[in-house]
């Protein structure tokens, strides 16, 4: 089970160490009768921790997993399709794979460990266990780390788009995307270089199986108080939590409000029925990277609240309130790394357009993704003009902004 030592950093509170220590001491199972040093109420509270810990972690967990990889894959290919020269399918692209690669880590962290220890069906894993707390660990934060501020990349480069058409309009080129999305995963990456050296894996008797195993120890590096204080507590809470969460806030702030008066002045400009299919283009992706950005603030804080009550916290052992909120925390971060699809398929019509056609393409009133393509670059002349009014109220500029495409 997932240890609560707050020296146990936490992925945005998912405490996927999983108990490093333990992870070559997980050969036992859930049924009582493997504690024979516990009374029967310590048993029954044992095995209750361990059937709860089943039910978030290989059962909710494991079906976010493998709907992630489905949506996510589907989406990867819808915005391979999207043909345009911006960056927001690229980046979008980006983040997408972020998201599955960090699911990819949960299901080795979370899922398999938790059916190993309660089923024992996995003995194999047995002296997996100590490398991929060593090794899948760190990865693991590297992928949540790219996850967070690909995200912001993305809102970054949206608000721009829509609020500062004219102040840096070559940040949102695809070409500067690329830069930027190597920027950041190199980021990712250096960060947690130290993670990689946190935990030794040595070799230990087991008198309870009369064998030797393999089992995680806290390095000296870990075990470091200055360590522990400025990098995973002090430089943790702030690079991971603090600052990407209130730039989000802002700047998703900022665009429902953008969002609100470009619809306002449409309204008052021209029917919705003969708007054109650009500027609601345009307000697709804004509402897709609004909705995206929402969902991610939601999902994140309760682990946000986690973090803070590891550090307040005195050590938890189950059952407690907070080992319960913990796990539900854990799935909420698993959740926003599986949602993107959804929130693309609601609020992108282009999108669902490039999807019924993928998935459909043997039917001969399917659109091709050329056609559906092309149907957003069509923009007849009286409504353009509409648009660039709009453009002026929202930025209080006196130039026609350059249409954006979007997803």
């Amino acid at each position: 089970m997932a240890s609560t030592n707050p020296n146990n950093g936490t992925l945005l509170g998912m405490t996927a160490v999983t108990t490093l220590e333990s992870f070559g001491n997980s050969t036992s199972n859930a049924s009582r009768a493997v504690w024979p040093a516990m009374t029967d109420a310590q048993k029954d509270a044992r095995y209750t921790c361990n059937v709860y810990d089943f039910i978030i972690e290989a059962v909710f967990m494991g079906a976010l997993c493998v709907f992630g990889f489905c949506g996510n894959t589907l989406s990867i290919l819808c915005l391979n399709r999207d043909k345009s020269k911006t960056a927001t399918p690229f980046l979008l692209v980006s983040l997408e794979l972020a998201d599955t690669f960090f699911l990819i880590t949960v299901l080795i962290l979370r899922v398999l460990t938790t059916l190993q220890t309660f089923t024992m069906s996995l003995p194999w894993l047995v002296d997996v266990f100590p490398y991929m707390g060593k090794y899948v660990f760190p990865c693991a934060m590297i992928s949540e780390m790219a996850t967070i501020y690909l995200t912001l990349l993305v809102t970054v480069n949206r608000y721009i788009s829509v609020c500062r058409p004219y102040e840096v309009s070559d940040f949102c080129s695809a070409r500067h995307a690329r830069r930027h999305v190597i920027v950041v995963v190199a980021f990712a990456m250096a960060y947690n270089v130290p993670r990689f050296f946190e935990y030794d894996v040595v070799q230990t008797f087991d008198e309870r199986m009369n064998k030797t195993i393999l089992i995680n120890v806290p390095s000296s590096l870990f075990t470091n108080h200055i360590y522990q204080i400025v990098y995973s507590n002090v430089l943790y809470f702030l690079v991971m939590f603090c600052v990407p969460l209130i730039i989000l806030i802002i700047l998703n702030a900022r665009l429902i409000k953008a969002l609100r008066k470009t619809k306002k002045k449409r309204a008052q400009l021209l029917n919705s029925s003969t708007a054109d299919s650009s500027s609601r283009s345009e307000d697709d992706i804004t509402l897709v990277l609004i909705v995206v950005v929402l969902v991610f603030v939601v999902c994140q804080t309760p682990a946000l609240v986690t973090q803070l009550l590891i550090v307040i916290l005195p050590e938890q052992h189950c059952p407690n309130p907070f080992f319960y909120y913990e796990r539900i925390s854990d799935l909420m971060v698993v959740a926003n790394s599986s949602a993107n699809f959804i929130i693309y398929c609601f609020c992108s019509r282009k999108f669902r357009q490039i999807l019924v056609s993928l998935l459909c393409k043997n039917r001969p009133d399917s659109p091709e993704p050329s056609h559906v393509a092309r149907q957003y670059k069509q923009v007849p002349a009286q409504p353009r003009a509409s648009v660039v009014s709009t453009n002026l109220v929202v930025n209080g500029n006196t130039e026609a902004k350059t249409q954006v495409s979007c997803v």
